[in-house]
């Protein structure tokens, strides 16, 4: 399950394999996998160990999942 969640995060999941890693996010535990595959991949990317994201992304991912 954690593999779909970072393969979300990287982008790289459409049709099925999308709706199947969007619908384990329903789990408050795979929620709290995506923010920390995400911060992760952030970091790096930026070339920086300071987190330079907002620290409400997941609150506002989950949201955003729930209205559609």
């Amino acid at each position: 399950m954690r593999e779909k969640i970072s393969a979300l995060v990287d982008g790289e999941l459409s049709g099925s394999d999308l709706s199947a890693a969007l619908s384990l996010l329903q789990s408050p535990g795979e929620f709290a996998a995506l923010d920390a595959y995400h911060r992760i991949r952030h970091v790096l990317r930026a070339g920086s160990s300071e987190p330079v994201m907002q620290d409400d992304f997941a609150a506002r991912l989950r949201e955003r999942l729930r209205n559609g």
